[in-house]
């Protein structure tokens, strides 16, 4: 996974949000009282006040893998991108780690940018008329491109999706392992269902329903590693295209993804869902 340092979600975010909308920060709760509050206020050159409440995101099922995964090194010299790749779980990530650049690097070579992994490519019973559109033309590109072998291994080691997302730097290209969603191919529309869920929380509800004093009430979400779906949602292109339903004391979200360059989505009621590019944490 991206190599990350020991991070502080509320002081992380304070610095995020002062630098992205040129405020500054006012904490206020304190921590330890009968009635929580929310975690800080920015106060914005203009005069507003936006109330902010931070949360993260993770999933205790995901731990044994994510654990395992953030014990290696995914950046690989070979590669020239960066990756995200789909898998179906349970897999072994000892085995995907050995085996898991040589095949995308070829890939590379080929000139993919992205590659929707069935099972039906790898039926030689199936005649290519009885393929659907998407299927047939993957066969015919890896045919032609001479990658069907690193596509097959791929499949074999529980690959179900590819995605470029970016030239790697001097580390190399960095390889995302992620938990292939059932409904298919990673979607925006998983960001949407995080927002929905965190912000139904009574937790996070109520403490910014308390903020009554403010011109804005934002929720803050880090995506953590362990929430493969949602990071890999960041890596394809397309927004979400349905608003979330948030509660009345909420007018935006944040969704930022928890790694050392962290890539920022936000909904706000007025402006709809916007990508706001990556941020990386001062040194």
């Amino acid at each position: 996974m991206p190599r990350l340092r020991p991070w502080d979600e509320e002081a992380d975010a304070a610095a995020l949000l002062a630098a992205y909308l040129d405020g500054v920060v006012h904490r206020r709760d304190p921590g330890g009282g009968a009635e929580q509050r929310h975690d800080f206020d920015l106060q914005l050159r203009d005069g507003r006040t936006i109330a902010i409440e931070v949360t993260r995101h993770t999933v205790a099922e995901y731990l044994r893998t994510l654990a395992a995964v953030d014990a290696r090194d995914w950046y690989f010299p070979s590669l020239s991108n960066n990756w995200v790749v789909d898998m179906s779980g349970p897999y072994n990530v000892r085995a995907l780690h050995n085996q898991i650049a040589q095949p995308l690097t070829a890939l590379e070579a080929a000139g993919f940018e992205q590659l929707l992994l069935r099972q039906a490519l790898f039926d030689a019973t199936l005649a290519d008329d009885e393929l659907d559109d998407d299927e047939r033309s993957a066969r015919a590109k890896l045919a032609a491109a001479g990658a069907w072998g690193a596509a097959e291994s791929l499949y074999n080691m529980g690959v179900r999706s590819v995605c470029r997302i970016g030239a790697a730097d001097e580390s190399g290209g960095l390889i995302i392992p992620s938990d292939a969603p059932r409904a298919g191919a990673t979607g925006a529309s998983v960001v949407v269902d995080l927002v929905e869920y965190h912000a139904a929380l009574a937790d996070n509800a109520a403490k910014l329903a308390r903020a009554a004093q403010a011109d804005e009430r934002h929720l803050f979400v880090w995506v953590e590693s362990s929430q493969d779906q949602a990071v890999a949602a960041f890596g394809f292109p397309l927004l979400p295209e349905r608003p979330p339903l948030l509660p009345d004391d909420i007018d935006a979200v944040w969704v930022v993804t928890a790694f050392d360059q962290a890539h920022i989505w936000q909904y706000h009621r007025d402006d709809g869902w916007r990508d706001l590019g990556v941020w990386s944490r001062p040194a």
